[in-house]
Formats: structure tokens, sequence, C-alpha cells
């Protein structure tokens, strides 16, 4: 489709909804885009539609209407709860056991080092004990 084209049937192509050529700024839903497009026609020529007393999602249907029969959102809910529980426990579990290692690892190098002074310790002083008896 050319510009001019697009001109003549009032279609904008920008990242924003256009009612009858006012950027509509608000909330992406139904109810609201219909109140906006309601509100652009003049009070006396509005339609039925666009009475106060008309309820949009008798027309568009409700979101309850789109879900399974046998759908619970509190077991949803839950499951979603446990399931979350259970991550946060494993995530927990791996991060103790990995810092339990990096502990030990530290722990064994001190120890270590430790052991390597005083037996350091212990040669010279076997060696300034030679060197006193002789």
């Amino acid at each position: 489709m050319d510009t001019k084209e697009r001109k003549r049937l009032g279609i904008v192509h920008n990242p924003a909804i256009t009612i009858n050529g006012a950027i509509y700024r608000g909330d992406l839903n139904g109810p609201d885009i219909f109140k906006a497009i309601c509100s652009t026609f003049k009070p006396k020529k509005r339609p039925k539609y666009c009475d106060a007393k008309f309820d949009i999602a008798t027309v568009l249907g409700h979101e309850i209407d789109l879900l399974p029969k046998n759908w619970d959102p509190r077991t949803v809910k839950e499951i979603h709860i446990i399931f979350m529980i259970l991550v946060i426990v494993a995530v927990n579990a791996c991060l103790l056991y990995a810092y339990r290692r990096y502990q030990k690892k530290q722990m064994s190098s001190d120890v270590e080092l430790h052991v390597q002074e005083h037996v350091q310790k212990y040669f010279k002083l076997q060696e300034s004990e030679r060197n006193l008896m002789t």
C-alpha cells in the first residue's frame, strides 16, 4: 500500500494506537481502548454501545470464559509456591555444599602452612642445638 492511499484511509504507521487521528496513551486492554474510542464521538452522535450502562465484556466475553472448565487458580498458585520453595531449597543446598568444600580446602591449606612453619622452626632449633654442641 502506498503512502497516499494509507493517508486517504487514515492508516498511520507508528508504534502507538491511533484512534480517529489522535494517539491513544493508556493501557492496552479492551475496555480502556473501547472507552477511548467512545470518547472520540460527539455526545449526541455516540452509538448505543458507548452508553455508560453498556458493559463491553458482555460482547467481548470475560477472561474467565477463556479458561479451561476445570482450571482452579488456587491450585496453580499453590503448585507454583511449592515449586519455588523446592527451587530455593535446592539452590541453598548447592550453595552450602560449595561453601563447605571451599572452607575445607581453605582449612586444609591453613593447616598445611602452619605445619610447614612449625617443621621449619623445629629444624632451625635442631640446627642451632647442633651448633651449640659443637
